[in-house]
């Protein structure tokens, strides 16, 4: 059982297959809890954002990803602090993803005004959290397919960077496990430092001197988050098989590890600089 109201009527079927293991909104909603982090929430709500209150300041981003997906329409319940919080409706499923971040309140949904994604994206500051959520997802949903950390990071931008999705795939796939399952520098990081290479590298030899600065800068924001950026020390206390083979991909795998969730970060943050 989910708590999310609308939780009973978010039936309906994803229209796309690009985010693949999402049939319904439920099926997003999981995979979300990998993918909302502190960068995506609204600047003046990050104070209050935690792990534990993941669905704060995400309504308006995570309902026009929603759209993208499932269709439908997106209002707004308006709030007395002059703003609205979005929610989805599609063939007359009414459903709110992020509700709960409001705790034991329950929100007026009847006759609320229809939201455009127009308006709301004019400020440019969502739209670039927009598209963080929305590289975040694609690289978790690679994740949940079994792509290890490195590739789903990498893999997420191919489009974006004209480049196949299989040599990405190939380029990275060395990397996953902390570099060949040595369990160093996470492969979420590594991902992180192709992608920015591939964005602004050139085959001048002296444009290292450009990107240095910009992966330091997603290192920077990556250790704020999670402390650390060494694979072993991000999974410390969670119990993980030795060796150069790995582990088979299990509900139990994904649960145990934070891997999902740094797979996430990673991606928002690359997208974001």
């Amino acid at each position: 059982m989910y708590k999310f109201y609308g939780w009973e009527q978010a039936t309906v079927p994803a229209i796309t297959t690009e985010y693949d293991g999402i049939k319904t909104p439920c099926d997003m909603y999981d995979m979300m809890l990998s993918v909302w982090s502190r960068e995506t929430c609204a600047p003046r709500l990050r104070g209050e954002w935690s792990v534990e209150n993941k669905t704060c300041g995400q309504c308006s981003i995570t309902s026009f990803l929603i759209q993208d997906i499932f269709g439908g329409k997106v209002y707004g319940v308006p709030l007395e602090s002059g703003g609205v919080h979005c929610f989805n409706v599609v063939e007359g499923h009414r459903f709110d993803l992020t509700s709960e971040q409001f705790g034991n309140t329950v929100l007026n949904y009847d006759d609320c005004p229809e939201q455009f994604r127009e308006d709301h994206f004019a400020d440019a500051e969502k739209h670039g959290r927009y598209e963080m959520l929305k590289k975040g997802l694609k690289a978790v949903s690679l994740f949940r397919q079994g792509y290890n950390c490195s590739q789903s990071v990498v893999m997420a931008f191919a489009e974006e960077l004209g480049m196949d999705e299989g040599l990405m795939a190939k380029v990275s796939v060395g990397l996953g496990g902390g570099v060949g399952r040595s369990r160093e520098v996470c492969g979420t990081v590594t991902g992180m430092a192709i992608v920015l290479g591939m964005k602004y590298g050139t085959y001048n030899p002296m444009s290292k001197n450009e990107v240095y600065p910009v992966v330091q800068q997603a290192i920077a924001d990556f250790k704020k988050e999670m402390g650390s950026i060494v694979c072993h020390e991000l999974l410390e206390g969670v119990k993980v098989t030795g060796g150069a083979i790995a582990e088979a991909r299990t509900e139990e795998y994904y649960k145990k590890r934070p891997c999902t969730e740094l797979v996430g970060l990673a991606a928002e943050i690359a997208k974001k600089l």
